[in-house]
């Protein structure tokens, strides 16, 4: 195969794999909730935060915070690693397919998971904030939701390339991915003067 069919039928098989993944539902699951508790803080924070100020919290501190770079790391150590550790790779690599269309086929589907998985979670954020249409100062914002959801796509392309680097790369990706997820909270604590905030993916989202 040429580089793009490859990359196309590399994308459509591990989406398919990721998608029986239990975790991945779990998250989905958890995600269509968080309207729900969107709504019930909306009424009770209505006096402290109005309804922009709360949708950008939530969306930004939750989503583009922990769902989205986690969740991202996550998939994509699992469309690429878990080759390796069921020793499939050896089966890919014996087939005429280049091996540069095989993980960008894997990037792909990872980032299009990741992007609908944090999407769920913004969208239902939105819909349970934007039912309270009191608490919104100056009027329900769809803007907002419009921002988040390019934030999110951004994210889920940069957060899946690292991903899919530390799983090509490493023998313990996961760990890896957990010590950059964990040294990026630690670096967003850090002025925003300091020039190590460049060197994460977080920074450039927070000033998008």
């Amino acid at each position: 195969l040429a580089l793009l069919p490859t990359v196309a039928v590399a994308a459509r098989q591990t989406i398919a794999l990721l998608l029986r993944n239990r975790l991945l539902w779990l998250l989905f699951a958890a995600q269509l909730l968080l309207g729900g508790l969107a709504f019930g803080l909306g009424g009770v924070t209505r006096e402290r935060l109005d309804g922009r100020e709360l949708y950008c919290v939530l969306a930004w501190w939750f989503e583009a915070g922990v769902v989205l770079p986690w969740a991202t790391l996550y998939l994509a150590v699992q469309a690429v690693h878990g080759d390796i550790e069921d020793r499939t790779f050896q089966y890919l690599f014996l087939r005429p397919v280049g091996r540069h269309g095989l993980l960008l086929g894997k990037w792909l589907a990872v980032v299009v998971l990741a992007a609908v998985l944090v999407l769920a979670g913004g969208t239902t954020l939105y819909l349970g904030i934007a039912a309270r249409p009191g608490i919104w100062t100056d009027g329900v914002d769809p803007g907002l939701w419009r921002a988040f959801a390019v934030l999110s796509c951004l994210g889920a392309v940069a957060y899946a390339a690292i991903g899919v680097w530390f799983a090509a790369t490493f023998r313990r990706p996961l760990v890896w991915a957990a010590l950059f997820a964990v040294a990026q909270m630690v670096v967003a604590l850090m002025p925003v003067s300091a020039g190590v905030r460049w060197l994460t993916v977080a920074d450039p989202l927070r000033r998008f």
